[in-house]
């Protein structure tokens, strides 16, 4: 029977079948094991080294194995072929590659290896992981970032169920991930079980209240799911679940259920309103409008055409997100007082730049049952006022915010209430 006779035009596909064969061996020997007492390591770099030369550092050369080289295409592909009978006609070698046997090729057993507390010891050198740039989630209760992929290495830092973490590698049974916290940034390894790629949702049972001026309560934990409502600031959220380490699965004082982000929440319920008795009214008109003992006459005010408590709301509005500047009086940024001062200079009303100043020396005080929007409430801080604010209307105020830096909205009764001064009719 005549040997079969290899054309030209099929060689080149024979050394790259070959190629192909010799470039995939590591990973297909690799789910088979490791000699005993070779590490993974050693043996996946070796059997690298073998297959693609070893790179001379210092001329760049890389170096094969004598069994990896041939002279000519005809001397590699006479080894594959030279067992073959004449091929039917038509017939292409590729087809029967299936046959070939490489008897000089290394084979090794792996044995997966476990430490005191029966978890896997990886087997592969992280330098050898696949990388990897993917959103995990932590799964796992009481796990720790470790330096190496070993229980027994240094732990960096502990991570809490539903936390967020980026994978940046993976090995065989533990992966590498980066983890930030408020200031720093980790990365480490973590079993790979331990992590999962869709958000965790971790039950609770917690009372929050907003922290923002206002915010969107949405259909899903994601920033583009549908909104179901807005709540506004120191609204109370009851919380059922942590989901993915930045919302929390929330149900408002109306009913409504929805997700909110976590982190424009917080804790700590909003100050307790001190209870201002209403003084009874008197028939005599107070000169400078007083404290909130006396009552002054608002007919003795001025009329501004086109202006009243209204056109002050808009003033007011147009300021939300200016910064808190101590002392400052303009649209650049303005403190408590400067904001009443600056909106009342729009419409030609001269006030004073001061809260106290503002409760003894200008306008007069009229009682909360005839409040309207521009009035002016000045907040007691023990007899004397520390903090001013503009009504709006509906139970809510415009105030400059030292402790949050902006000009912001509020609630009426944020703080015990010793006044209210009006400026026009």
């Amino acid at each position: 029977m005549r040997k079969p006779v290899l054309r030209q035009n099929n060689k080149w596909g024979i050394l790259s079948i070959a190629t192909g064969l010799f470039a995939a061996l590591p990973i297909i020997c690799l789910p088979i094991g490791l000699r005993e007492g070779m590490s993974p390591a050693m043996v996946v770099a070796n059997a690298n080294n073998r297959v693609n030369g070893v790179t001379n550092v210092e001329t760049g050369e890389v170096v094969l194995e004598e069994w990896a080289l041939v002279s000519s295409v005809d001397e590699l592909s006479s080894g594959i072929t030279e067992n073959y009978e004449e091929l039917p006609e038509g017939t292409d070698p590729v087809e029967l590659s299936e046959d070939i046997s490489f008897s000089d090729i290394p084979k090794y057993v792996i044995y997966q290896r476990y430490d005191d507390s029966d978890l896997p010891i990886e087997l592969l050198d992280p330098q050898f992981f696949a990388p990897d740039d993917t959103t995990y989630y932590v799964r796992a209760r009481q796990s720790i970032l470790k330096e190496t992929p070993d229980m027994d290495s240094l732990t960096l830092v502990s991570l809490h169920v539903g936390q967020e973490v980026t994978r940046t590698g993976v090995g065989d049974t533990w992966s590498r991930i980066k983890v930030k916290d408020k200031e720093n940034e980790y990365e480490g390894f973590v079993l790979t079980n331990t992590i999962q790629d869709t958000m965790v949702s971790v039950e609770i049972d917690r009372t929050v209240w907003v922290d923002t001026d206002s915010l969107i309560v949405r259909a899903e934990p994601s920033t583009s799911s549908e909104e179901v409502t807005v709540v506004n600031q120191d609204a109370k959220l009851y919380c059922s679940a942590i989901v993915g380490d930045k919302w929390y699965k929330v149900k408002t004082t109306g009913g409504k259920s929805g997700y909110v982000y976590k982190s424009y929440t917080t804790t700590n319920p909003p100050p307790t309103p001190t209870p201002t008795p209403t003084p009874r009214p008197r028939t005599s008109s107070s000169s400078g409008g007083g404290g909130g003992g006396s009552y002054g006459d608002t007919r003795k005010l001025p009329k501004i055409t086109g202006c009243n408590g209204e056109s002050i709301v808009s003033l007011a509005e147009s300021m939300l997100g200016k910064p808190y500047v101590f002392g400052g009086t303009t649209s650049s940024g303005v403190d408590c007082a400067g904001l009443v001062t600056y909106c009342y200079a729009q419409v030609g009303i001269s006030v004073a730049n001061g809260s106290n100043t503002i409760y003894k020396s200008y306008g007069v005080s009229v009682p909360r049952s005839d409040l309207k929007p521009g009035d002016v409430i000045c907040y007691d801080y023990g007899g004397w006022c520390g903090h001013v604010a503009i009504y709006i209307g509906d139970g809510q105020v415009i105030h400059a915010s030292a402790s949050k830096g902006v000009v912001k909205y509020g609630v009426l009764d944020m703080m015990g209430i010793i006044a209210i001064k009006r400026f026009i009719q």
